[in-house]
């Protein structure tokens, strides 16, 4: 009963230190390599990014006694700047985001991602394994993907949305 979807983007360090991802969407693989696919977007406010490296810096990122969550997290500090304005990538129950749905055979509907809370953990290959869930008018669904480093400051992230159960059709 459960129903789940594949995201693909590049999650980016800005200026300000907020984040921003943006990429494409499918409801399966196949899809998406077949070009079926919708847009999505996702970010961090820069006043919360700087509320949150502050906290990861202190050790107090509030974690969760939950397996995935158990790993300690690794951050990677750019500079001296003031926390949040170069700290990649940034845990956080802030971010908040959008995504294209097709609603019939040309018509698409912009749904907006109410929360969504990201925890990113770095693994023995160097990159980072993501952790998450969300809230939108769907429901609340869990987050689990990869993010791989393309630089300091950037990364491909792929996600995948697990929902209890399917949408109603439109």
């Amino acid at each position: 009963g459960m129903y789940s979807v594949v995201s693909r983007g590049v999650l980016r360090l800005n200026d300000d230190g907020s984040h921003t991802c943006t990429g494409k969407w499918a409801a399966t693989r196949e899809h998406f390599n077949n070009g079926q696919t919708s847009t999505f977007q996702f970010r961090l406010e820069a006043h919360y990014a700087a509320e949150a490296a502050a906290a990861m810096k202190k050790g107090g990122s509030d974690k969760d006694d939950t397996k995935e969550k158990s790993t300690e997290s690794t951050v990677v500090s750019l500079s001296s700047a003031p926390p949040g304005s170069k700290t990649f990538p940034i845990d956080s129950a802030f971010y908040k985001g959008s995504f294209q749905m097709r609603r019939g055979s040309s018509k698409y509907q912009k749904l907006i991602d109410q929360q969504l809370v990201l925890r990113f953990r770095k693994n023995k290959a160097g990159s980072y394994n993501v952790y998450g869930r969300g809230v939108n008018n769907i429901g609340v669904f869990k987050l689990m993907g990869t993010l791989i480093l393309s630089g300091k400051s950037s990364g491909h992230v792929e996600l995948y949305r697990v929902y209890p159960s399917a949408p109603a059709p439109a």
